[in-house]
């Protein structure tokens, strides 16, 4: 078997019939296998994967865990990986027709077992008009790609698990996925990677495109985690600090971010879009910052927050 795609689902039963229903319709056929690796079976219901498992063009691997996180669970479901290359998915990630193909063509054309290749992901179609997303699209605030140079290698800290491949061989040799972090998991084992070389090429024609509404409220949330999780891990890891790019909470970001409070109610409900825009990123900046003092500080987390699996 020459290629395996690997899913870590969590509650999203619906969703993921969707993502395979997707894969089923690659273009030209390659000759795959799929392992579903579920992160708490309670939501997802037996009988539906049994019957498409029996239609499937492909071999369906079902794999069931307690709740144990994305990380730990891809880590599980790697174990099951059959294929020479292993290509990472969402469960709410719909791949285009061609998407397969232009991951294992890029593989084999480097022929090198350190080098993964990034897929690029859209917002669906079907979530739009949406100011939100639109905005992120252009800014790349919640998923780097207007950042990273399309068809050449970029940094590894623009890894994402929901659209990525690599060389089952040597991603077995890593660390692993990272078990304990409920958020920056993609970035963490980028950075850990990197000792055995990693080399991330971005290939924007492996498109799939992202079903999941995603809104500014939630983002607010993810940022002050993350900002919570980066003071956590550069304690344990200083070289972290030097991998990743974060805010800090100077008196200056104070204040932009005071301006951009009281601009935000007007600039969302009449515009113009690059004001909307300038709103947003400073909040956003501005909660990664308080997080990440709060964490140092030795203050209680002051969001609630369950992670985009």
């Amino acid at each position: 078997m020459d290629l395996s795609v690997l899913i870590s689902s969590y509650r999203r039963p619906e969703v993921l019939a969707r993502t395979l229903e997707h894969l089923a319709r690659q273009d030209p056929d390659p000759g795959f296998d799929v392992v579903v690796a579920i992160d708490g079976d309670a939501d997802h219901g037996p009988a539906r994967l049994e019957e498409f498992r029996e239609r499937a063009p492909f071999d369906l691997t079902v794999l069931r865990f307690p709740h144990l996180g994305h990380g730990a669970v891809l880590n599980r479901g790697l174990e099951a990986v059959r294929g020479t290359y292993c290509l990472i998915l969402g469960d709410d990630i719909f791949p285009t027709p061609e998407w397969i193909h232009h991951h294992l063509s890029r593989l084999r054309e480097f022929n090198r077992p350190e080098v993964a290749v990034q897929g690029l992901t859209r917002w669906h179609p079907d979530l739009f008009p949406d100011a939100f997303l639109e905005w992120e699209l252009e800014s790349g605030a919640i998923f780097a790609y207007p950042r990273m140079q399309p068809r050449s290698f970029v940094s590894p800290e623009f890894l994402f698990t929901s659209n990525v491949s690599f060389t089952t061989r040597w991603l077995r040799s890593t660390p692993g996925f990272p078990e304990d972090v409920p958020w920056n998991m993609d970035t963490l084992f980028a950075f850990r990677a990197r000792a055995q070389g990693l080399r991330l090429f971005y290939e924007p024609r492996a498109l799939a495109h992202h079903f999941h509404r995603w809104s500014m409220h939630t983002e607010v949330s993810r940022r002050y985690t993350q900002g919570r999780l980066a003071a956590r891990l550069e304690a344990g890891e200083p070289e972290f600090s030097g991998f990743i790019t974060h805010p800090r909470l100077t008196p200056w970001r104070r204040l932009r971010h005071a301006a951009s409070r009281l601009a935000r109610p007007a600039a969302e409900r009449f515009g113009p879009r690059s004001l909307r825009g300038w709103c947003w990123m400073h909040e956003l900046n501005y909660q990664f910052a308080r997080g990440y003092r709060d964490q140092q500080a030795g203050r209680e987390d002051r969001h609630s927050f369950e992670p985009m699996e």
